[in-house]
């Protein structure tokens, strides 16, 4: 019963330490984007930093920012919350928050144009 406690309890450790390596990550490389408050999606290229009415889309190779969109705080967005790129679009989700009631929204940009 104890030696196989024991065993149990080295393996769960093993196993520990094998899920721990999985989700070592390694920071590659780092630039300045004043947009960044709210979250970040990537393609293979580009980078779209999203804050709460801007995006900026950063070149991921050198970090030069080659566009940007903003509107004006509130008309029509009042806070973008993260972004993700899938099939050359970048869709960006959208809240009213702390308005009330509560409203949420989808916003979608073709990541040619932006």
């Amino acid at each position: 019963m104890i030696r196989s406690f024991v065993l149990i309890l080295i393996a769960g450790s093993l196993f520990s330490t094998l899920a721990r390596a999985e989700r070592m990550h390694y920071e590659i490389k780092r630039f300045n984007a004043p947009e960044a408050k709210q979250g970040v999606a990537v393609d293979d290229e580009f980078a779209y930093v999203v804050s709460n009415f801007a995006i900026g889309k950063y070149r991921k190779s050198d970090g030069v920012r080659v566009a940007s969109w903003e509107c004006p705080e509130g008309d029509p967005l009042t806070h973008m919350n993260d972004g993700f790129v899938y099939e050359g679009k970048l869709y960006a989700s959208h809240s009213n928050y702390p308005g009330v009631p509560s409203t949420s929204s989808v916003e979608i940009f073709d990541t040619k144009d932006l």
